[in-house]
């Protein structure tokens, strides 16, 4: 009982000099406050300048068409968005990767049922490209797409050179239900939680138009993919594994010279 009425007593009736140090006190803490905020800025890298310049907004139009005797053709436009990143940039165009189901047709569809594809890449001034698919890997999820003329006003994602380690702060730059503008995309924090049957597991809200999109660590260098949600609990996210997702970067890269493609809007073929 002694001990706490004397506390009580001091807080209630000061003294001069403990004013004075009460007083002293706080400017220190203020002091130390602002030194750790300010250098805590100062240590962070990615959130300083986010490569928003390297986002790319996916769009897809299916067009489905089914002819019937005497050459009576139906045909309906199935659209939809996803997210991308830009991966390489020469004089000719743009690489892109994203999700091999957002770059996929319809499935299920009977035989009679022809489906054309068209995709096209927004950048953050909402100038919009033609993209053909170069190459797909349906057991990662992962797509690699050409952009012809794309090659001003966007950036380069680089590639991590090793994989996040468990609970690494990690950034997701995207468009959920198709939510991009100009000058605008929205960015997520989150955690990378591990592997669970050899697939990348982060902490990271993501939804329908997330697919597709870059996950950074702090130095702004891809480590992940988002391809997929858990079904219920949308901040659970899915990525390629990290090695199969840089082989298939690097592979496709290597094995596709720009110079060498001539394409269309429908297809890209190597001379």
């Amino acid at each position: 009982m002694g001990p706490l009425f004397i506390y009580m007593g001091l807080k209630i009736s000061q003294t001069r000099e403990d004013k004075k140090m009460s007083r002293v006190m706080v400017s220190t803490l203020a002091f130390i406050a602002l030194f750790t905020f300010s250098c805590g800025t100062m240590n962070s890298n990615i959130e300083n300048d986010f490569p928003r310049e390297g986002f790319a907004f996916i769009s897809k139009t299916v067009q489905l068409k089914r002819c019937f005797g005497e050459g009576k053709c139906a045909t309906m436009d199935l659209r939809s968005t996803g997210s991308g990143y830009i991966v390489r940039i020469s004089d000719r165009g743009a690489w892109i990767v994203t999700a091999a189901h957002v770059c996929n047709g319809e499935s299920g569809l009977l035989d009679s049922v022809d489906q054309t594809i068209n995709m096209r890449v927004s950048t953050m001034t909402l100038k919009s490209y033609d993209a053909v698919v170069i190459k797909k890997d349906q057991e990662i999820d992962a797509c690699l797409l050409f952009a012809e003329g794309l090659t001003e006003g966007v950036d380069v994602i680089p590639l991590a050179m090793k994989p996040p380690k468990r609970g690494e702060k990690v950034y997701n730059i995207a468009a959920p239900l198709g939510m991009f503008d100009y000058d605008m995309v929205p960015i997520f924090e989150g955690r990378y939680a591990g592997e669970e049957s050899g697939q990348d597991i982060y902490a990271l809200a993501a939804t329908f138009g997330s697919s597709g999109s870059m996950i950074l660590n702090s130095n702004g260098e891809l480590v992940g993919m988002v391809h997929s949600v858990l079904k219920g609990f949308r901040h659970i996210a899915v990525s390629s594994p990290y090695q199969k997702l840089m082989d298939f970067i690097r592979e496709g890269l290597s094995k596709a010279e720009l110079s060498e493609w001539a394409c269309t809007p429908n297809e890209c073929i190597r001379y």
